[in-house]
């Protein structure tokens, strides 16, 4: 009898033990389900990205941002920004770029913008120096203009133009164009030029751009670096890379 209570009690404890394995598995699987629809539906926020083509962009909206003073210079300055909302799968996204910036200047009661009519995105915009509280000598913009990619979309893996203005936004000149990526801008120490390393074609370089008038002083390329390139191809620089 005392055996055959046992094998009876354990026969219990195991059908227990496995009723509550079967509950856990099942809240888990539960849990993951839930993780896996609330990440499709949700809203997922990018950066510098703009839908150009189809019908993927629900809303697109513009608006002024807010005057900001630029060191040293009297003029003020209003990025103008692009909302949109475009489907992704059974989610959505919503994308925040700027497409212009305003001027105005209080002097003269003037107000322009740095580049007029223009469609593309500016997903950089570097100021020289970068030491806040010295005038501003130039200010670089990375242009996105074209679908190079032919993806229905500006973004940081299509081709770039390089361009460059006074703190002003005054005589806005693009220096290069056909930029992959930029890997960064310098100001020389006499602040008559700004030195811009990129890729283009398929290599490294560095340009000497004027700053009063825009004009590319001389290139040089820099040393092969292939496989790092090779490796960096598929990553945006601006950007978060979801697209």
């Amino acid at each position: 009898m005392t055996s055959k209570k046992f094998f009876f009690v354990l026969r219990r404890v195991n059908a227990v033990v496995i009723l509550i394995a079967g509950a856990l598995g099942c809240a888990a699987l539960a849990t993951v389900l839930y993780m896996m629809v609330q990440e499709a539906l949700r809203h997922r926020h990018v950066q510098d990205v703009l839908n150009v083509t189809g019908t993927r962009a629900k809303t697109t909206e513009t608006s002024l941002g807010d005057f900001a003073a630029i060191t040293g210079s009297a003029v003020v300055r209003a990025s103008l920004d692009v909302e949109q909302e475009y489907s992704l799968g059974s989610g959505s996204k919503e994308a925040h770029s700027i497409r212009n910036y305003l001027f105005f200047d209080p002097l003269s009661d003037q107000s322009y913008w740095l580049i007029p009519e223009f469609k593309g995105i500016i997903p950089t915009t570097t100021e020289l120096p970068s030491v806040t509280d010295e005038p501003v000598k130039a200010v670089v913009y990375e242009l996105i203009e074209e679908d190079s990619n032919h993806d229905g979309q500006l973004t940081c893996a299509d081709l770039k133009d390089i361009a460059i203005s006074d703190a002003a936004g005054k005589h806005f000149t693009r220096a290069l164009k056909g930029v992959a990526r930029s890997y960064g801008t310098h100001l020389m120490p006499d602040s008559n030029e700004v030195v811009v390393i990129y890729t283009s074609g398929g290599s490294q370089q560095a340009a000497h751009i004027e700053i009063a008038t825009g004009k590319v002083l001389r290139t040089a390329e820099l040393a092969p670096s292939k496989p790092l390139l090779a490796s960096e191809s598929a990553q945006p620089r601006c950007g978060d890379g979801a697209y």
